[in-house]
């Protein structure tokens, strides 16, 4: 936990500074820092870990599994890599693709990497937990940063990538296309969706049940999350999941969002994409699974709330600042209080 929260204070100190060079070697450091925590865990660290120990150790890929970590595991296995070391690639790269693309993309990445590190319930955590859906997500970000710059040729590949690690990340594509043919959205839509989607989402247990369903008849491509859902929404007080939605998933994405509509500086296509991700996120919110299908498109805060913050409106700027302080502090709060329940997967750092 230590170790950790040294990584999000260093990242803190730095995103204030002025010196742009300064900031991208801070962050690449802090990212090698990341790959050492994440690929040297213990099996009892992280959820899933214990399963992709098993997977690899004896089991190897089921058919169910993608093709590209098929083969990963494959490769590393037949050469004979330790567990450790196949957590160490698996980590580099998550976080390699990450920092390329906050380099390129961010105008702060020391930021980027505070708001990957503590904003949300399931980007710096889900590397610990469903390894490959946040190495597609790291992939995909490359193709909505290729989006933004109407490269879409160049968006293919990593694009491609993605879903060969993690065939979910397909539900992102409809909405990057659409992404790009309402860019012209304004406020007076974006907010009564945003509400709407809030209101929804907080009383979303009638279609609980048909998403599960749905998930079944795809299980070959929701990983069979639908097998475990509902032993996972059994433990878990559907009174705590929406509390812990509302802090760590609909407020903060849904403020974001809203600011985003409000000044000039965000680039349209990043706007539209968290707009989706967002509204996304809060009809699911009490649907534990759904988190795969949004991390893809909320992701874009690595990008968003960095020109927020650099903005000239202050009242932005602001509450901008201050929500990424507050959830930096809410989460580090979570972990030395132990008070966080296992939606938020915060307390494998003290397993």
């Amino acid at each position: 936990m230590g170790y950790f929260i040294f990584i999000l204070l260093v990242a803190s100190l730095f995103a204030t500074t002025g010196k742009k060079r300064l900031n991208i070697w801070v962050s690449f450091i802090l990212i090698i820092l990341m790959i050492l925590l994440n690929g040297l865990r213990g099996l009892d660290v992280g959820r899933d870990t214990m399963n992709y120990f098993t997977m690899y150790s004896y089991k190897g890929a089921s058919e169910r599994i993608e093709p590209l970590f098929s083969l990963l595991v494959t490769t590393l296995k037949m050469m004979g890599f330790s567990f450790n070391f196949f957590l160490c690639v698996t980590a580099f790269l998550i976080y390699i693709p990450l920092y390329g693309f906050i380099k390129k993309f961010s105008i702060n990445p020391c930021l980027s990497l505070v708001v990957y590190l503590s904003f949300s319930v399931f980007f710096f955590q889900n590397s610990f937990n469903v390894i490959r859906n946040a190495i597609a997500a790291s992939f995909l970000l490359w193709s909505i940063g290729y989006i933004s710059e109407s490269k879409y040729k160049k968006a293919i590949i990593p694009g491609l990538i993605a879903v060969g690690f993690h065939y979910s990340s397909l539900i992102a594509i409809p909405f990057l296309v659409l992404s790009r043919f309402t860019k012209g959205t304004k406020s007076i839509i974006a907010i009564p969706v945003l509400i709407a989607s809030i209101i929804i989402g907080l009383s979303s247990a009638f279609y609980e049940n048909a998403l599960t369903t749905i998930l079944q008849q795809v299980s070959f491509a929701s990983g069979a999350a639908a097998d475990n859902y509902l032993d996972y929404l059994s433990d878990i007080d559907e009174i705590e999941v929406n509390v812990n939605g509302i802090i760590m998933l609909m407020a903060p994405f849904s403020l974001i969002s809203l600011l985003s509509f409000f000044t000039k500086r965000i680039d349209n296509t990043y706007r539209m994409v968290l707009f989706y991700g967002t509204v996304l996120s809060n009809l699911f919110v009490s649907v534990l699974y759904a988190y795969r299908l949004t991390l893809f498109m909320t992701l874009v805060t690595l990008v968003v709330i960095p020109q927020l913050c650099a903005g000239q409106n202050k009242i932005i700027k602001a509450i901008s600042i201050m929500s990424v302080a507050v959830m930096a502090v809410y989460f580090i709060y979570s972990m030395i209080s132990g008070t966080a329940t296992n939606i938020i997967p915060y307390y494998f750092f003290f397993e």
